[in-house]
């Protein structure tokens, strides 16, 4: 069922210093956008390339400019021949495999190297940079295979694709059409890159593949997190849960920040409860026979300990964004040249070690999410749990043999399954390549790659229980629901209309999922 109630994004514009990228920048490459580069930032390059020039002209010994790559960092270039070497450099990488990035992930990528480049200390010249913007501008993408990086040297195989790509070589997608990159630049009316000394470096030895896919990751998550809470919320109403649980007078007593944010946001959700404080029947009540309450006076844990489940992964995804911005914001590849000290720096910050601990804590965060809306979604369809129909589906129409959300609770802890199996740590299985001069290499980027998985069936997982808690709403009566709930159903019925026969909800999930990922959905 498609909604009147999405939104269209207008086109981007973006001038990049190198300073200040955002998360949210990198994940609005999902439409196309205008890019620019400060003046600043290209005075920075000027004079970092002029001191490249100017070594390369005194015969300094320069990695990967007067010397081989890698291991062959002992064999002598001679500067005349530096600028083959980018060549020989981009040939070789292109060994990628596996499927393209998409045009969302392969925008952001570029606007991240682009990024880093314009930062002034990987010494390229304004040709260069001149060439990744009319990329940007005119919707030119490299078509970069998702496989074949280690993350260190940085993302060198699948960078080498977008080099190759400014030279025109291999292929781009231009404005969604699939061809050469030599027939695009040919459409565009501009000649191929050629590419002089440390550009070809400075271009694929960097770790803007990972940087820029944990970027929209994060971004996403922060989305997902927002809404997760609430879903919670509307659960911990729906099954009639006390929500003194969630005040903040309590949270003050276990101070933990994220945790505290989530359980203020429940609080806030949830009206308040008119029951009052539950008092004990009489002594004479009591007799070998067991006195039962009339209700619990404490919800199961999966709404009860929400805030300490969900707060956890708001910290890590505070701490993980942190990171992730300062990556976006580096000059990580190698060598780097300081202008202003006129100095050269042999280094290894195209080290990806702060993204792919980034990746593996935001999977294994996104785990114990993904479990807790799991057994929310349990605990609403057994009616012995919750209080309301068998499978979300009112007396009236099970007695035609309907089942109403049964399938759907499967298909749910089915998805909480595969993201826990995703929640595997990448970082600790590096391993030895380039005849061990890259003795140990980050894993960022597939771990990056697995983090976009888990987040794309977390957003899935939450579409689901959005038609739970909406189904929930139908039962319970939406006339009872509180403010906060009412605007949340009004919101997920744009998308799915209430159930009254067994029917496929896919089509309803799918477009749920789609408008979650936009961030459109949550009520203000």
């Amino acid at each position: 069922m498609r909604s009147n109630c999405a939104t269209v994004r207008p086109v981007n514009t973006l001038e990049l210093n190198g300073h200040d990228l955002t998360c949210g920048d990198v994940a609005s490459c999902s439409v196309p956008l205008q890019v620019s580069v400060e003046k600043t930032a290209r005075e920075r390059c000027r004079q970092s390339r002029y001191l490249l020039e100017q070594m390369m002209q005194r015969r300094r010994v320069l990695y990967g400019i007067t010397t081989g790559f890698g291991d062959s960092v002992d064999t002598a270039v001679d500067p005349d021949a530096a600028a083959q070497l980018q060549q020989n450099l981009v040939q070789y990488h292109g060994i990628g495999t596996g499927p393209p990035f998409s045009p969302a992930e392969t925008r952001a990528i570029l606007i991240v190297r682009l990024n880093a480049l314009v930062r002034g200390a990987s010494a390229v010249r304004e040709e260069l940079i001149d060439q990744l913007i009319l990329f940007l501008n005119e919707d030119c993408l490299p078509l970069i295979p998702e496989q074949g990086s280690v993350g260190a040297s940085g993302d060198l195989t699948p960078l080498s694709y977008v080099a190759a790509a400014l030279c025109g070589e291999r292929e781009v997608l231009l404005r969604g059409a699939r061809m050469q990159a030599s027939s695009a630049l040919s459409k565009l009316g501009v000649p191929p890159l050629t590419l002089a000394a440390k550009e070809g470096l400075a271009i694929m030895n960097g770790t803007s593949v990972m940087t820029a896919l944990a970027a929209r990751s994060i971004h996403a998550l922060e989305i997902c997190i927002d809404l997760a809470t609430m879903l919670s919320a509307a659960a911990a109403e729906l099954t009639g849960s006390d929500p003194e649980a969630f005040a903040p007078a309590v949270h003050a007593m276990k101070p933990h920040s994220g945790q505290g944010e989530t359980a203020d946001l429940m609080y806030r959700f949830i009206p308040t409860s008119p029951e009052g404080n539950p008092v004990l029947p009489g002594p004479d009540s009591f007799s070998d026979a067991p006195v039962t309450l009339p209700y619990r006076i404490q919800a199961p844990y999966s709404i009860r300990c929400a805030p300490h489940v969900i707060g956890p992964a708001r910290d890590v995804l505070a701490v993980c964004r942190q990171w992730i911005t300062v990556e976006l914001n580096s000059s990580n590849d190698n060598p780097l040249f300081d202008a202003e000290q006129e100095a050269v720096y042999f280094a290894g910050h195209f080290y990806g070690g702060q993204v792919v601990i980034a990746a593996d804590t935001l999977r294994n965060a996104l785990a114990t999410v993904g479990e807790l809306i799991d057994k929310q979604c349990l605990l609403l369809l057994d009616s012995r749990r919750s209080g309301l129909p068998s499978n979300l589906l009112a007396d009236e129409y099970r007695a035609s043999g309907n089942h109403g959300l049964k399938a759907l609770g499967i298909t749910v802890s089915a998805l909480a399954a595969e993201i826990a199996h995703l929640s595997a740590p990448v970082a600790p299985h590096t391993r030895p390549t380039e005849s061990m001069n890259q003795d140990i290499v980050s894993m960022g980027t597939i771990a990056a790659r697995r983090l976009r998985e888990s987040v794309d069936l977390f957003v899935r997982q939450l579409a689901m229980q959005c038609l739970v808690i909406a189904a929930g709403c139908d039962c319970y009566g939406i006339d009872r629901a509180g403010p906060s709930l009412r605007r949340l159903y009004d919101a997920i019925r744009c998308y799915s209309e209430p159930l009254s026969h067994d029917r496929p909800l896919d089509e309803d999930a799918a477009a749920l999922a789609e408008v979650i990922r936009t961030g459109s959905l949550l009520p203000d």
